[in-house]
């Protein structure tokens, strides 16, 4: 009687150690953490960075020509359980920037999927090829964009300040962050013309 007792405790005591539960878990590779714009061969590219385990960045280059249909096809045809929530960057091309910056930081600063206070910058086209090699580059560009900030409080780095600053009429320009790549990874204040009306 004894036996039987101990091997019954000793069965439901291993049960709940197998791993088996309803619980859902978030698959890491589809949560999009860093998303970068750039003009290559005419058309405009939007990569899609995403979480993952792998020591080399992992994403999607998307063709399109605003943000709003990259994200759409980004969710729905590459990557459909692709979730945007935990964006923190979003870096885009300065020499594309007088035409996508406000389309692009208006989308995202009014639709809820995103924080409006994930990070938005300028950069240069070899900071973008940069990012496809090494996985920690967004992490030290959130870093020196915070050092910007809090020694240029005049300086916007976040979607909603971006917006705002767009939004006003009364504004022909306003500071935002260039983040330059030739010698080191370096984040300088820039003027922004305000063609948000």
């Amino acid at each position: 009687m004894l036996r039987r007792f101990l091997c019954l405790a000793l069965c439901l005591g291993i049960i709940p150690l197998s791993g088996c539960s309803k619980a859902r878990h978030i698959d890491s590779a589809a949560l999009a953490e860093t998303i970068t714009v750039e003009q290559r061969e005419g058309s405009k590219v939007y990569t899609f960075y995403l979480l993952s385990g792998r020591e080399k960045p992992w994403g999607i280059e998307i063709e399109a020509e605003r943000f709003e249909e990259a994200k759409r096809l980004a969710e729905t045809v590459y990557i459909p359980n692709m979730s945007m929530a935990k964006l923190k960057l979003m870096l885009i091309e300065k020499e594309i920037a007088d035409s996508e910056l406000f389309e692009d930081v208006s989308f995202a600063a009014s639709d809820a999927v995103f924080s409006p206070l994930s990070y938005v910058a300028l950069c240069d086209g070899d900071l973008l090829d940069k990012m496809k090699k090494q996985k920690e580059l967004p992490e030290l560009i959130e870093k020196e964009l915070i050092l910007i900030k809090n020694n240029n409080e005049s300086v916007n780095i976040d979607f909603l300040s971006v917006f705002n600053e767009f939004a006003r009429k009364e504004s022909n320009g306003f500071e935002m962050t260039f983040v330059n790549s030739e010698k080191e990874l370096k984040a300088e204040r820039v003027f922004v013309e305000n063609r948000g009306d």
